[in-house]
């Protein structure tokens, strides 16, 4: 099962936050919900009430906020369930004490919540694979933020779809519809993950995208099940439904660097280099053929006489010649390679890579190469990116920086989990933040160290 973006539920899917919900799967433990600890935060104030009274009409308050706002982000508000409270009480309106309150019942279960086994390292691995991660929740934003950012996951997911966003609760395809725009993969791409088989796998059907059910407590049996492409109640199991193989990562950095314009001087390898030995030929002709000639769609000969040039040797010879390192750049590999583990990603056609290779002994210092004219890709198609990282399986993605002169490349390094580092330039604005900008090459050193 190819995926290329893994949808997935936040409560009670990553993480256990419901358990400190009270409901009657925990009513026996009603003492580690927030409303219990909601109860004797306001029990000064509410004096005569009593807990089972307290319950009760919070139970109310509740279903009368979900009646007024069916359906709606809002009808999750905890705000909103202790104002229709204070009123069911007759209790006067307090706006500090709503707040305070608010801000005790989802601190309680943010600080209480866990991630269930084995989800952080299947997100990591997923991430490794280059998927896009979208949590897809019914809540208000700025509570699922806070509860990411408390598990100390927000680095693994690209996305967040709330039905505060997307005016509307799973199962409205109004979600899903927002979900694939903003994950940008068609539906047979895309697999959603969740634990509710009303809401989450509805979901899936009503968009006509694959499901698994994660079944934590093993609730749901038979039709109860809402018929999902997958079912478990262990996390692991979700990287053997699509095929992928869980890793084991070491401590070990890597880092990745372009070549063209990033370990050279200068990065219009076409408009500058190429043409300041061989001015003669149209700019736009050049450009078109070598499109073809650095994922090797045509030959080295091809490519010289779709340009005009049959004995071209001389030629080429004196163009890769011309073709120079940045200073310093060989005395920061030697000094870099000792600490970690180097590796190049290029956009370049084999006979060419591979002539700058052997010109300045780069295997004596990268540990892989890897060039467009050699697997016939380019930067920033994703499939390059998986065939470097492939190459160090033992790496994590947390430990990878990739370094280009290009925000474009750099751009699809993000979905592997790189820190991404742009080497400035002459670049005009593209819609990218790297993670760090840098001057000269000299001072990824201390980036990576």
């Amino acid at each position: 099962m190819f995926k290329k973006a893994v949808c997935i539920d936040l409560d009670q899917t990553i993480a256990n936050t419901e358990d400190y919900l009270y409901s009657s799967k925990n009513a026996e433990n009603y003492e580690k919900t927030a409303e219990w600890h909601l109860y004797n935060y306001l029990k000064p104030y509410l004096k005569v009430v009593t807990w089972e009274n307290f319950l009760a009409k919070y139970k109310l308050s509740k279903e009368q906020v979900k009646e007024l706002l069916p359906g709606k982000a809002a009808s999750h508000s905890r705000y909103l369930y202790i104002q229709k409270l204070f009123e069911n009480l007759n209790f006067r309106f307090r706006p500090d004490l709503v707040y305070d309150s608010t801000n005790l019942y989802w601190d309680h279960v943010t600080n209480n919540m866990e991630l269930f086994p084995g989800a952080l390292s299947t997100l990591e691995t997923l991430k490794r694979q280059g998927l896009k991660i979208a949590v897809v929740t019914d809540l208000t934003a700025d509570i699922q933020v806070l509860k990411l950012k408390k598990l100390g996951i927000n680095k693994y997911v690209d996305y967040l779809v709330t039905s505060e966003e997307a005016d509307a609760d799973k199962p409205n395809p109004k979600v899903g519809d927002l979900m694939i725009k903003k994950v940008g993969v068609s539906k047979e791409e895309i697999i959603m993950i969740g634990n509710n088989p009303k809401t989450d796998i509805q979901l899936a059907h009503n968009i006509g995208v694959d499901s698994i059910l994660f079944d934590f407590y093993s609730r749901y049996s038979g039709e109860e099940r809402n018929n999902p492409t997958y079912y478990t109640n262990n996390f692991s199991d979700i990287l053997n439904f699509m095929n992928i193989k869980a890793q084991k990562y070491t401590d070990e950095k890597l880092v990745v660097f372009d070549m063209i314009g990033t370990l050279t001087t200068n990065p219009h390898l076409i408009s500058d280099v190429f043409r300041s030995v061989i001015p003669n030929i149209e700019r736009d002709l050049i450009k078109k053929h070598y499109e073809e000639y650095k994922v090797d769609n045509i030959s080295r000969e091809t490519f010289w006489k779709n340009i005009g040039i049959e004995d071209f040797e001389e030629l080429e010879r004196k163009f890769l010649d011309s073709i120079l390192l940045r200073e310093g750049v060989l005395e920061l590999l030697q000094k870099m390679k000792e600490k970690h583990l180097l590796a190049i990603l290029s956009n370049i056609p084999k006979e060419w890579g591979h002539y700058i290779e052997e010109k300045y002994n780069l295997k004596n210092y990268f540990n892989k190469i890897v060039f467009s004219g050699d697997y016939k890709v380019k930067k920033p198609n994703h499939e390059i990116y998986k065939i470097l990282v492939d190459k160090f399986p033992s790496i994590s993605p947390d430990n990878v920086y990739f370094i280009d002169d290009d925000l474009g490349d750099l751009k699809s390094g993000k979905d592997y989990l790189m820190k991404t580092i742009w080497l400035k330039s002459d670049q005009e604005s593209e819609n990218y933040v790297p993670d760090y900008i840098i001057e000269e090459i000299v001072d990824i050193e201390k980036i990576v160290n």
